[in-house]
């Protein structure tokens, strides 16, 4: 029994009876996915709900990592348990959040023509084919069209036109000729056709 004559030197310490805390049915979050349009993305979730078994009131909760922060792209486990000191045994809240890049739209192939695509970690980036036998329009050529177009994650395709392989092509060959100069007077060559 504690001497009624000493006096404490801080605040008096207050003790607090905490039955064994229960995690509610359906609070711990499921694993989910969140899609950034950058290298980081703000990640929310719900805590989980701990209650006193005896008195149901709510236990205080402590997570490895806080929602609304930013967090980059991986995976993060968290794990979630009454913020209470006890020696009571109690079940821990664990789930994963993965933070991914945003997916850039579907870009839909060209008439005749498809794209082959590479993807980075930060970018995808598409080339444009043309099917044998056909090619863009000239115009097309003529304002730089590269057929090479890029999306950041998150983010719209650029150059946003993709023209069609819309036009026949027909492959040029090479035909060997003689081409033979004759000397001669513009008189004589009068003559030649009379």
């Amino acid at each position: 029994m504690a001497d009624p004559a000493v006096e404490w030197t801080n605040d008096k310490p207050t003790c607090q009876h905490l039955n064994q805390p229960i995690l509610v049915e359906g609070t711990c979050p499921d694993d989910f996915v969140v899609d950034a349009e950058g290298p980081t993305a703000v990640v929310e979730w719900t805590n989980p709900t701990y209650q006193d078994r005896t008195t149901n009131e709510e236990v205080p909760v402590r997570c490895t990592h806080e929602s609304g922060q930013m967090y980059g792209i991986t995976v993060y486990p968290i794990v979630c348990e009454p913020d209470i000191t006890t020696s009571f045994e109690y079940e821990i809240c664990k789930f994963n959040v993965t933070v991914q890049h945003a997916a850039c739209p579907i870009l839909q192939p060209p008439l005749h023509g498809s794209f082959a695509l590479h993807k980075s970690s930060f970018a995808e980036i598409a080339f444009q084919q043309c099917q044998e036998g056909w090619e863009v329009p000239r115009v097309a050529m003529a304002m730089s069209y590269t057929g090479g177009f890029h999306c950041s994650f998150g983010t719209d395709w650029q150059p946003s036109t993709v023209y069609d392989c819309s036009v026949p092509y027909v492959k040029a060959e090479t035909v060997n000729a003689t081409v033979v100069i004759v000397e001669t007077s513009i008189s004589s060559l009068i003559a030649m056709i009379f």
